[in-house]
């Protein structure tokens, strides 16, 4: 699958134009990237995505301190936990790269029940 950058750039702007229309009609978005990217490949790229790309400034505006004992012992509960569970969150998202390693979306479905519960709380 190759995907031309100017493929991308597009898709990346219809996608920035749904966000702020709040079109949530996949099939729609789905065939807005088809026609304004002309292609077929930009789509399915963006729409399920396994990767994310994190810009950071070059300059870093904190610092770094230890973790309290406390908190270390939290996050190796969290940790345990997660992995425990991962039969379960990464059901059905399960994928294997060309070096064998296994992939799943067990971080995506924390992060949508995460959101999911922040909005109940929210509202």
């Amino acid at each position: 699958m190759a995907v031309q950058v100017d493929d991308l750039i597009a898709t990346c702007k219809v996608l920035a134009d749904v966000r702020v229309d709040r079109v949530t009609d996949r099939s729609a978005i789905l065939a807005k990237i088809r026609s304004e990217a002309n292609t077929n490949y930009a789509a399915e790229l963006f729409c399920e995505p396994f990767m994310r790309m994190l810009f950071l400034p070059v300059e870093a505006s904190f610092e770094l301190v230890p973790m309290s004992e406390e908190e270390a012992a939290e996050r190796e509960m969290r940790s345990r936990r997660i992995h425990a569970s991962r039969d379960t969150l990464g059901k059905d998202s399960a994928w294997t790269s060309s070096t064998n390693t296994v992939f799943d979306g067990t971080y995506r479905r924390i992060l949508g029940a995460a959101r999911s519960q922040a909005k109940k709380e929210g509202a």
